[in-house]
């Protein structure tokens, strides 16, 4: 018998193949109807066990082979039809967050800093009366509360719930969500950037940035869109990239110093527009006007490409 450490080293690969097709049980979250043999059906609420990621195998980009629990049918799908049915949302209680001044306001609400323990975070909430309900159903919505109301804190919490499986060194960390019986409202805690937005950074510098930094942050923003659109468990199209929506995690202690400002790390923020990537890019407007690519100004389509047009 080989008890050699590459015999070891094999059977906790055999180990983590186990545990890898464990957490390859996924949720079919759009109707597909499949073109052909090869292709599977799918219909939302379906269980799928994902079989293999490599395109050489299911023969296209962004297709996957996997199985059908219910059916036991083997094929092909599209993978941004399917995602993880266990999100990370954790729910934070109200009495633990101070909520400090206003760093930022918008259409939907307010961005606060604050603290969650002797953490420094943002506090994002949205304008409305009734977003206590979206986390506790048993809780009967203040009559006063309107739709546009209701429809903000519907997407502060579809925001949440699609922000909470991003994991990357470039995007803002959700913490949780806090919803509070006492204002009625709803609280996205995340990461606190204590180097404020990129577009107050360019502000400062009207002569720009040194060419060695300039790449460095391309480069950690392509780095951040390349995980939202390729590398994410759900693929996403962020639709409002801008500065003001890149974030400097570290504080800025001199922002004419080009050598401080080269080891500054990057955060990309504000998914209150972000999609699920779908075969049809056809999506309603959205974004920020100067920022956007002709296509989305003339036909509202948004694809990976129009996220990252300059």
């Amino acid at each position: 018998m080989n008890n050699s450490p590459s015999s070891s080293s094999n059977n906790n690969n055999e180990n983590g193949d186990v545990n890898e097709n464990l957490d390859k049980i996924l949720d079919v979250i759009f109707d597909y109807n499949g073109n052909g043999d090869d292709e599977l059906t799918l219909r939302r609420g379906n269980k799928l066990e994902v079989l293999s990621t490599d395109e050489s195998i299911s023969g296209s980009r962004g297709w996957w082979t996997g199985r059908l629990i219910d059916t036991n049918s083997v094929g092909i799908f599209p993978a941004n039809f399917v995602a993880n049915s266990q999100t990370n949302l954790r729910i934070i209680n109200f009495n633990d967050l101070q909520i400090g001044e206003t760093i930022g306001v918008g259409g939907f609400g307010h961005v606060f800093h604050g603290k969650f323990g002797d953490v420094d975070v943002a506090i994002k909430t949205a304008k409305s009366l009734a977003s206590f309900c979206s986390i506790s159903p048993t809780t009967t919505p203040d009559g006063a509360s309107d739709a546009v109301q209701n429809t903000l804190i519907d997407s502060l919490l579809r925001e949440a719930r699609l922000f909470s499986n991003l994991k990357h060194r470039n995007i803002i960390q959700l913490f949780g969500v806090s919803p509070s019986s006492i204002t009625k409202n709803l609280y996205l805690v995340m990461e606190y950037a204590h180097g404020g937005a990129l577009s107050h950074l360019l502000q400062k510098r009207q002569c720009g940035l040194y060419p060695n930094v300039f790449i460095q942050y391309a480069k950690q923003i392509a780095d951040g869109m390349q995980y939202l659109h390729e590398e994410a468990c759900e693929h996403i199209i962020h639709r409002d990239l801008k500065c003001s929506n890149i974030l400097i995690l570290e504080e800025i202690h001199d922002s004419h110093d080009d050598n401080e400002l080269l080891y500054k790390t990057l955060k990309i923020t504000d998914f209150g527009l972000a999609r699920i990537q779908l075969q049809s890019s056809n999506m309603s407007a959205a974004g920020t006007f100067a920022w956007m690519s002709p296509e989305c100004i003339r036909n509202s389509e948004f694809s990976t490409k129009s996220d990252v047009w300059r």
